[in-house]
């Protein structure tokens, strides 16, 4: 059965705005609706790719840049936006790790049929 493309954009979202909404209501922020969260994901996701790909050592630059922005839309302080800054980080990671071990799997199941 083949999965449309809207799942995997439904998908893509949940995995982005998860981490936000989960480290928002963890830390007690001001504003953790899922309406705010999903604007700061979005927005904090911007403004990473941005900084990353246009300042040299962009992606540590970057880290700091998102905390700025989960510390002014979710009503926070800078540390704790920080701690969501590492938390989606680490959500990022964590899904490229089960992302490439699902394909890297699937692959080699491929050419071991192929044999």
């Amino acid at each position: 059965m083949p999965v449309s493309a809207s799942l995997y954009v439904v998908l893509a979202l949940v995995a982005l705005i998860l981490p936000v909404k989960v480290a928002a209501v963890l830390i007690d922020a001001q504003r953790s609706s899922f309406v705010v969260c999903a604007v700061t994901a979005i927005v904090g996701a911007l403004v990473w790719a941005f900084l990353a790909k246009l300042v040299p050592y962009g992606m540590i630059i970057a880290l700091f840049g998102s905390a700025v922005v989960y510390m002014l839309l979710l009503g926070t302080t800078y540390w704790r936006g920080l701690f969501i800054a590492f938390l989606q980080v680490a959500a990022w990671v964590l899904y490229m790790y089960l992302f490439l071990r699902t394909v890297v799997s699937t692959l080699l199941d491929a050419f071991r049929l192929a044999r």
